[in-house]
């Protein structure tokens, strides 16, 4: 495999007949982001991940075809739950048109941040200096009406959305007069010549398909400040705009509203809405290369 697939050799037989084990050379330590792909690889079980080891018996595991978030390449996966509460392991699901048998570290290891505690549930509206709970129907009406009143508004996509999300939000935001776009952060470093794209955004070309433009963070930023009324929308998109910078908004000047998984408890922030992240969730990502995948939520 490591000869193969990434071009970069790091294991060999090491002694002779039945003292035979696979080792690296010189007993360096594996390096590369592609070295989860061995253990799905070993006949017997006898090379596992740590991060997997003795967390769950695999038949009590929920599996379900998904694709992978972390970039742009879209890698078809299976996503392991164990008893309906946190995600165990991701896995490469065979896809030829996407990444054949093969995913990165670092989808394979992004299940630690859909486990994180602390999540939004329901709603949160501003009373006073505090966000406190609210029934969300309510709180969904109260938003709805200041949108209907307010031509200078804003809607702010997270690149997680699905097509399907992001055509009923283009939709509404077009009902309203209100501008659309979705965040496009700059290319991070993990690009290389097998998967990684290097592009953060799963569904960048599914949102831009629906006409729906990019906004690097900078100008979704500014975009946020010139109107009255905004709408963040989509796991990660506190994240991908900075909370920092999303503190300096004038909060006389802009009101906004968030969806998101986490609660951001700062002066211009209205109301607060918690959302399915990618694996709670069902839709349709659009890759690089222009293949569609689905995500499905774990039952």
């Amino acid at each position: 495999f490591f000869e193969e697939v990434p071009k970069q050799a790091q294991l060999t037989v090491s002694d002779l007949g039945s003292r035979s084990v696979i080792a690296t050379f010189m007993d360096r330590p594996l390096k590369g982001k592609y070295q989860g792909n061995i253990a799905d690889l070993c006949p017997v079980g006898a090379l596992t991940l740590k991060k997997f080891r003795f967390q769950a018996r695999v038949w009590n595991l929920v599996k379900m075809a998904s694709t992978c978030g972390e970039c742009s390449r879209g890698c078809s996966t299976t996503v392991e739950v164990l008893r309906g509460a946190d995600v165990k392991r991701m896995r490469p699901r065979e896809n030829e048109a996407v990444n054949k048998f093969w995913m990165c570290d670092i989808g394979r290891f992004s299940f630690d941040r859909h486990n994180r505690s602390g999540r939004l549930q329901g709603a949160a509206v501003r009373e006073g200096v505090q966000l406190v709970p609210y029934p969300v129907e309510e709180a969904l009406t109260r938003l709805r009406d200041e949108l209907m009143r307010e031509k200078s508004g804003a809607w702010i996509l997270s690149p997680w959305l699905t097509i399907e999300e992001g055509e009923r939000i283009k939709a509404v935001a077009e009902r309203l007069g209100h501008a659309v776009c979705f965040v496009s952060p700059a290319p991070n470093s993990e690009k290389d010549d097998l998967l990684h794209t290097g592009d953060p955004c799963p569904n960048r070309r599914g949102l831009s398909e629906l006409g729906i433009p990019a906004a690097p963070v900078a100008q979704a930023l500014e975009a946020l400040r010139g109107v009255k009324s905004a709408v963040l929308i989509g796991e990660r998109i506190v994240e991908l705009l900075g909370a920092g910078e999303l503190a300096k908004v004038d909060a006389t000047k802009t009101r906004v509203h968030l969806v998101d998984e986490y609660a951001l408890d700062i002066p211009c922030v209205l109301s607060v809405y918690g959302v399915a992240n990618c694996v709670e969730r069902t839709g349709t990502w659009v890759n690089i290369d222009g293949v569609r995948g689905p995500i499905s939520a774990v039952k």
